[in-house]
Formats: C-alpha cells, sequence, structure tokens
C-alpha cells in the first residue's frame, strides 16, 4: 500500500481538561478519495478538506476518570476507508492535564 499522508502520526502535547486542540495531517497529491473516516469517540471529530488536502482534527479533552492518578496519557486513532478498497489509521497523542 502507497503511503497518503506527510505524518501519520501526531502529538498535540499537552491540553487542559474541558479544552480542545486542532491537528493538521497533510495528505499527498496521490490521496485516493475517501469514502469514510471513523473515530473511536465524540471527543475526535475529523473534517477533510478536499481542495487543501488536509484533515483537520479537533480533539475535545473532557474530564479525566477519577480513577486516574495525575495527568491522563491520550492516544486516539482515526481509522480512514478510500474508495479504493484500501485504508489507513492516523494517530493522535498527547497529555491531558488536571
Amino acid at each position: 500500500m502507497e503511503n497518503y499522508w506527510q505524518e501519520k502520526s501526531l502529538s498535540f502535547g499537552t491540553v487542559r481538561r474541558n479544552n480542545s486542540t486542532i491537528l493538521t495531517f497533510q495528505a499527498l497529491d496521490n490521496i485516493p478519495e475517501i469514502a469514510r473516516i471513523t473515530v473511536p469517540c465524540n471527543c475526535t471529530v475529523p473534517k477533510f478538506d478536499k481542495a487543501t488536502k488536509q484533515l483537520k482534527v479537533i480533539y475535545k479533552a473532557g474530564e479525566i476518570p477519577q480513577q486516574v492518578v495525575g495527568n491522563q496519557s491520550i492516544t486516539k486513532f482515526i481509522h480512514i476507508q478510500y474508495e479504493t478498497g484500501e485504508s489507513d489509521t492516523l494517530t493522535i497523542t498527547g497529555t491531558k492535564l488536571r
């Protein structure tokens, strides 16, 4: 399978709980038509712009569960299905601060 993205993993560094951050994945010129983008939860909102070939991902940092001591490490996966039948997984990581 070809690579369709400049980076397949991005880090937002740190974000305070109940705040949001935006990450941008840049697609390469050879990217096929995207059929579907799925994410694990409502805290991650993707939006692909065909004109700029950019996938903007908004991560909304909610509360930290009580059982988590200190800050919370975050890893979220963005699954992309192409019209060609191929698929990709992009990853965002970071730390949610109390």
